[in-house]
C-alpha cells in the first residue's frame, strides 16, 4: 500500500473566511452611509452638508458587527423628532429596514467569492 500524505488547508481556508468576512462589512457599511445619505436628501431637511458628511459607519471584524450612525449632536433629533415639532426623519431607521435585501444580497455575494 502506498504512503498518502495530506496537507492540511485549514489555515489558508480560516485566513480567507475573515477576509471575506471584513470585506463583507465594509460593502455593508458603505450601502448603509449610501443609503442613510439618500434619505437625508429625499427628505428635503439638508440645509447644509454637514449632516450628510457625518454620516458614517465603523465595521468591528472580531465582533462581527457594523456600528452605523451620524456625529452631528443634532441628528438625533432630526431622526427621532422632537416634543416641540420636528417630525421623525428616520433615516438611519429606514436604511436599517429597508435595506435588509441589499444587505443580504451583499453577504450572498461576497460570501460565496471563495478564494481570490
Amino acid at each position: 500500500m502506498a504512503n498518502v500524505k495530506f496537507t492540511s488547508n485549514k489555515k489558508n481556508v480560516l485566513s480567507q473566511h475573515e477576509r471575506n468576512i471584513a470585506k463583507t462589512l465594509k460593502s455593508i457599511s458603505i450601502e448603509a452611509d449610501r443609503m442613510t445619505k439618500e434619505n437625508i436628501i429625499k427628505s428635503k431637511r439638508v440645509d447644509t452638508i454637514t449632516m450628510l458628511n457625518s454620516v458614517q459607519s465603523e465595521t468591528d471584524v472580531a465582533n462581527r458587527e457594523v456600528v452605523h450612525g451620524n456625529t452631528v449632536s443634532y441628528a438625533v433629533f432630526q431622526e427621532l423628532g422632537t416634543s416641540r415639532g420636528i417630525t421623525p426623519g428616520n433615516f438611519i431607521r429606514d436604511t436599517i429596514n429597508n435595506g435588509q435585501d441589499q444587505f443580504k444580497a451583499i453577504v450572498e455575494a461576497v460570501m460565496s467569492e471563495g478564494f481570490n
